[in-house]
């Protein structure tokens, strides 16, 4: 795994992958860098990723989507989102939605806004085919599918583990 100088962590890609991929890692580190730095951290990147001229990009959280997307969509470079909770724009540029976990968004008021609210209003306004990681989300005015967590099977999981 090339890190170009960046600090590595431990993504589950090399498994997934294995050797047969040229994995880059960066890190953006916004929740420990100032915010002042943040613009030259960006910047670094952006630039090894010019020279690098990936096949994909993978986003792992708000920052990351926030900082970069549009810079990957504007060089044409696929993006997968991982971890991503909020944000609009580069997003409605792809070709489906996933959604992960979503219980904590609140809307323009400040009201908590419930998971079917939230996947019922997606449905409607994405024009995208949706994903989800959880099956409870998956049916009619939901996601069509995904590689999906069974609510049901960690509760039994769960229960099994109190014996």
């Amino acid at each position: 795994m090339n890190t170009n100088g960046m600090r590595i962590t431990s993504p589950p890609f090399n498994l997934c992958l294995g050797d047969s991929h040229d994995i880059h890692v960066f890190e953006l580190d916004t929740k420990r860098l100032a915010k002042p730095e943040w613009p030259k951290k960006v910047a670094d990147i952006q630039k090894a990723i010019a020279d690098i001229e990936p096949d994909v990009a993978i986003l792992g959280d708000d920052n990351a989507f926030s900082l970069m997307a549009d810079h990957l969509v504007e060089r044409e470079i696929p993006v997968v989102f991982l971890g991503v909770n909020g944000g609009t724009g580069a997003h409605e540029r792809y070709d489906a939605v996933v959604l992960g976990t979503h219980h904590t968004i609140r809307d323009q008021d400040g009201e908590y806004v419930t998971p079917q609210e939230l996947l019922e209003e997606a449905f409607h306004k994405a024009q995208l085919p949706l994903f989800s990681f959880w099956d409870i989300f998956v049916g009619e005015k939901q996601s069509i599918g995904g590689f999906t967590i069974s609510a049901h099977q960690e509760g039994l999981t769960a229960a099994a583990w109190r014996r």
